[in-house]
């Protein structure tokens, strides 16, 4: 379905391409991590090689691979670290001080003075945001497969006491052990309520109150 509709806005709309200011950049990589990237692709190769060399060239390939092991183990332990310490240091800033470390997150707010006058904002904005076809009545496009009506309607009203009543046993709140009450009890105690709050309506000495109780 995403798909179905993607190739029709393309279709109808077309494409925006984004320009080449708006690229986002991706933060550069330590020298640590351009060396983890590297080992890793060597030990690779070096598996590889293994499994393709004779027994003489094994010895030697799996010195390499030892010493690229050693040196990658000593590497990750320090990039590990230094995340750690990033973290721990992240997570001062924020107990010292969290209005601060949450303002930070966000981009500055901006300050100056507007040079263009108060109409010309309230125009700008007017034409910005105005709907010129507001009034127009909206029609399907004639590309558009034609819409079947629906099979059965929907029940806008209020629900009734059978759905209530099957709801309430599909939960099963009315089973053993959780509230042992059958449904008719559940009625009587709403007929009794609502008696109930008629009658303090009836006897409030608010006229108001009284009208509404005899309603």
């Amino acid at each position: 379905m995403g798909n179905i509709i993607y190739h029709y806005g393309v279709e109808r709309f077309g494409v925006q391409l984004r320009r080449s200011g708006e690229a986002t950049t991706v933060p550069a990589k330590s020298r640590r991590q351009q060396e983890i990237e590297i080992l890793v692709k060597e030990r690779r190769q070096l598996r590889k090689q293994w499994k393709k060399a004779s027994d003489a060239e094994r010895e030697g390939l799996q010195l390499l691979q030892g010493e690229s092991k050693s040196r990658l183990a000593t590497l990750r332990n320090a990039e590990n670290l230094r995340k750690l310490r990033k973290k721990e240091h992240t997570r001062t800033q924020f107990f010292k001080n969290p209005f601060k470390f949450v303002k930070d997150l966000f981009p500055p707010e901006k300050s100056g003075t507007p040079k263009a006058t108060r109409q010309e904002v309230e125009e700008y904005m007017e034409k910005v945001h105005q709907d010129t076809k507001r009034h127009e009545q909206l029609t399907i496009p004639y590309d558009i497969p034609p819409i079947q009506p629906p099979e059965v309607n929907l029940e806008t009203g209020p629900p009734k006491w059978k759905e209530v009543e099957e709801t309430i046993r599909q939960a099963s709140l009315y089973g053993k052990g959780v509230l042992e009450l059958p449904i008719t009890s559940l009625t009587e105690e709403y007929k009794c309520s609502k008696v109930r709050l008629q009658m303090t309506l009836k006897d409030s000495t608010s006229g108001n109150w009284t009208e509404v109780g005899t309603s």
